[in-house]
């Protein structure tokens, strides 16, 4: 199998997954999480059931006697700051800047917002999520987290795991890059030493 083949396989693999993980936040007592990591910021994606406007009420109930929809949205903020927690590899909560809702596709019920969190110069390491644990028992929350290492990873939260740990190995190498850096420059300076060796004897066998 060559090296295109290999690359059209798995572009086809994230498209099945990427396809398979937006029907995901569909059922009632399931959400879906696309975190998308960049060098300042982190964007995540969150497509939630019609049933976050209840998860929201249940936290916050006095929200049942409110109709100005500033006081909603400020609501809405704080549950997303309280309840998507992200943390960095020094062990900094990262801050939620803002959000923003997503226009809706087709007959979609659900609710899609896009929440953009501020780094502190180093690599995502953690993320808790909790949200809508209010609704159900067995609410699940599915994750999709682009690293800036070029990395996929998908898995869970849920009421007995609601914290995930991103590999420590890709964490420590984005966050600690000098001794691979100087590795690969001894690989590249080796590398070209033996070539050049090499050469040279070729030209004096000719």
């Amino acid at each position: 199998m060559n090296l295109r083949s290999i690359k059209y396989i798995t572009l086809l693999l994230l498209c099945l997954i990427i396809k398979a993980f937006k029907t995901f936040g569909h059922e009632t007592n399931k959400a879906s999480f696309e975190v998308v990591e960049s060098d300042f910021s982190i964007m995540v994606k969150a497509d939630f059931p019609w049933t976050i406007r209840n998860a929201l009420f249940d936290a916050s109930p006095e929200l049942k006697e409110k109709s100005d929809k500033e006081e909603f949205e400020n609501a809405l903020f704080s549950y997303f700051s309280q309840n998507l927690q992200l943390y960095d590899v020094a062990g900094n909560e990262l801050e939620l800047l803002d959000y923003e809702p997503m226009p809706r596709s087709g007959h979609d019920h659900g609710a899609q917002y896009s929440l953009y969190y501020k780094k502190h110069g180093k690599p995502l390491a953690q993320i808790k999520n909790t949200c809508m644990f209010e609704r159900n028992e067995d609410h699940e929350n599915q994750h999709m987290v682009h690293s800036l290492a070029g990395t996929y990873s998908i898995f869970l939260t849920s009421k007995e795991a609601d914290t995930y740990e991103i590999a420590e190995m890709e964490a420590h190498l984005l966050s600690n890059p000098e001794p691979y850096v100087y590795f690969l420059i001894f690989l590249i300076i080796s590398g070209s030493l033996v070539y050049a060796v090499a050469w040279k004897r070729l030209n004096r066998l000719r």
